[in-house]
């Protein structure tokens, strides 16, 4: 084994320990101990404190956003696609690589490396330095590095354990995830992993839910007709509104378009608290994820509002309740958002979303090809 190990090139570096003072040979050749070593494009140190690697990131992302501005200037017209494309293939993948080691870094060095997302966001946009970084987020579809790293690191640790389950490190790895958060170090790897797969079960709605005087409670939902006519409604107390929105467009749209009329009607009438029920958990999830695809206008524009209700101190909360079970406010939306879809005028156009134009002509497709099937089965 030692004559496959270049002993020029080998170091020892010792973790969370002093060099002892004694001479460390192998293959009769001494080994020099270190306290910095970049191992497979990571620079490890004893307190795995990863400071120096932090820094060996800015100095390969600085190169990278030099080449972003000058492609962003006028003069090479390149788009913004291609902007974007540069900076997750280029400065976004040095944080990807090494995401595994970032988890446990202290919140201030996690910031230093969100300057260079913020700086590249601005320029993809050609932003002023004063845009508010979450609409740079959202308009460019991308997550703060913080939840980038989480992700990256849960992901590619749920892949280990599952993949290699009897490894030594699996084992230990399931040992630790087990633990509650608190009972583990701060600051401490295995500390935020275990936070990252604490999974939260929310409770059941009941099938009474109050309205109380300090709140605002709202009822929202969303419908297509069979004929491809949509409406959304929402109701609060005893007041009611519906849109008629254009035709063609998905349930799952209906269903954002409610949210958002409700959370607008909760901003012109300066609610302070505001709870907001509806029975669709896809909306809740797109509304929480990361990545933005499709219907980013409506998204947006839902998370616009609620920055706006919380500028001023207002608390929002988005339940999820099930439908047609018999809770009143639930129905009555229900009932408005189908209403809605018979009125005689669109009040709120809107554009079917691109993924919902795909399925259907998708279906389309396979179904004239299903028809021309048969029809020639038939002809012999």
């Amino acid at each position: 084994m030692v004559r496959s190990l270049n002993l020029e090139k080998t170091k020892c570096l010792p973790f969370g320990l002093r060099p002892p003072d004694f001479p460390l040979t192998l293959g009769g050749h001494h080994l020099a101990f270190v306290t910095l070593y970049q191992y497979l494009g990571v620079w490890l140190d004893g307190g795995l404190t990863f400071a120096r690697h932090v820094k060996y990131l800015w100095e390969r992302a600085s190169t990278c956003m030099a080449a972003l501005k000058c492609l962003s200037s006028r003069s090479m017209g390149t788009s913004y696609r291609v902007l974007r494309t540069f900076y997750i293939h280029a400065i976004r993948s040095l944080v990807d690589y090494s995401a595994i080691c970032l988890t446990g870094l202290a919140p201030p060095i996690i910031s230093s490396l969100e300057v260079l997302q913020n700086d590249a966001l601005r320029i993809m946009l050609g932003a002023p330095r004063w845009t508010r970084l979450v609409n740079l987020r959202m308009e460019n579809g991308l997550p703060s590095l913080a939840h980038r790293i989480a992700l990256r690191a849960a992901t590619f640790t749920l892949q280990r354990v599952q993949h290699r389950p009897q490894l030594p490190v699996s084992l230990l790895l399931k040992q630790l995830l087990s633990r509650p958060p608190a009972l583990l170090p701060q600051r401490n790897w295995a500390r935020t992993m275990a936070a990252l797969f604490t999974v939260w079960v929310p409770p059941l709605p009941s099938a009474k839910i109050q309205t109380y005087p300090v709140r605002a409670t709202y009822f929202s939902d969303g419908s297509v007709s069979p004929d491809g006519s949509a409406g959304s409604a929402f109701v609060c107390d005893r007041y009611t509104e519906s849109w008629r929105l254009s035709r063609g467009v998905s349930t799952f749209q209906a269903e954002l378009v409610a949210i958002l009329v409700a959370l607008r009607h909760a901003y012109i009438h300066s609610h302070r608290h505001v709870v907001l029920h509806t029975d669709s958990l896809s909306s809740l999830q797109r509304l929480r994820s990361l990545s933005l695809t499709d219907n980013v206008f409506l998204i947006t524009a839902i998370h616009h509002v609620a920055s706006l209700l919380s500028s001023w101190g207002a608390t929002i909360t988005l339940h999820w309740l099930p439908g047609h079970v018999g809770i009143a406010g639930n129905e009555l939306a229900d009932a408005a958002a189908r209403a809605a879809c018979s009125l005689p005028e669109v009040t709120f156009p809107l554009r079917p979303g691109t993924s919902h134009l795909v399925r259907t002509w998708v279906n389309t497709i396979g179904r004239l090809s299903r028809d021309d099937h048969q029809l020639c089965i038939a002809e012999g």
